[in-house]
């Protein structure tokens, strides 16, 4: 068991869903399986230069920018906010900027430009 822990392993408790003692054992469990081994740490460094500091504001600008052609499409359309028009298209840009921003973020850390 020291080498698992020294190689920094997981320990696993191989017991079946229905011999869980309890439900939120369960709910742990069934979660457990949709998420990741491991979590990776981002980390941007906005004060590493000042090319980098314009790189990382201009993600930030990008942010406001889809959250005021929000607003606007509200405002000008006369769209009220709870319409699933506009929550559908919040959750398509959301789901589409999580793998960009990781790509983003890999390509800023990059030492090798292509």
């Amino acid at each position: 068991m020291k080498t698992v822990r020294y190689f920094d392993g997981r320990t696993y408790e191989w017991v079946g869903l229905s011999r869980q003692p309890n439900i939120m054992s369960k709910v742990k469990r069934t979660l457990g399986q949709f998420t990741p081994a491991q979590w990776d740490k981002d980390e941007w460094y906005p004060l590493l230069g000042p090319w980098r500091f314009i790189q990382v504001l201009s993600l930030c600008v990008i942010f406001m920018t889809i959250e005021l052609n929000t607003f606007f499409l509200k405002f000008c359309l006369w769209i009220p906010p709870r319409n699933p028009l506009i929550v559908y298209r919040l959750v398509l840009w959301w789901l589409i900027a999580i793998p960009t921003i990781r790509e983003y973020n890999t390509y800023l850390q990059d030492r090798y430009k292509v």
